[in-house]
């Protein structure tokens, strides 16, 4: 378990920090390591902020996706350059 603080309230900061987390795509784990608290409790309050982690399911198409672009990326620019 990733955590420490059982049953400790969240704060404003914190509440802040896992949002702006959530916005640029960090997964439930390392969030919850971030704010020393366990996945779910992260993963439920992330629910109850109406800002969602994405499913596992839709966690594995996105870095799909940044994965095909990223080995995309060289081969354009290699071919701009022949």
């Amino acid at each position: 378990m990733t955590g420490g603080r059982k049953g400790a309230l969240w704060d404003d900061q914190e509440l802040q920090h896992l949002k702006d987390m959530i916005a640029s795509g960090v997964s439930p784990l390392r969030a919850a390591a971030a704010l020393k608290r366990s996945i779910t409790s992260v993963k439920a309050k992330a629910r109850l902020l109406k800002t969602p982690f994405p499913t596992d399911r839709e966690a594995k198409k996105l870095r799909e996706s940044k994965y095909v672009a990223a080995t995309q990326a060289p081969q354009a620019r290699s071919n701009e350059m022949a």
